[in-house]
């Protein structure tokens, strides 16, 4: 049961981030554009793209049970 929850809870953490760049892409599409045009955004998706991946993997060590 904690674990089908820990892996509910990875999916809403890991589509939240990506479906608010969705949303926001679409009501204020300049305001996105900035991260996808300039040096600086272009880091800051890096950047946090990696830490998503970093995240995402220590939330599944975490949640993964050894029997």
């Amino acid at each position: 049961m904690l674990s089908a929850e820990g892996r509910i809870s990875i999916a809403i953490l890991t589509a939240l981030p990506i479906l608010l760049l969705i949303y926001q892409a679409i009501v204020n599409p300049e305001y996105v554009k900035l991260l996808f045009n300039t040096t600086p955004g272009l880091v800051m998706l890096i950047i946090g793209a990696s830490l998503m991946g970093a995240g995402i993997f220590w939330m599944t060590r975490i949640v993964k049970i050894d029997v």
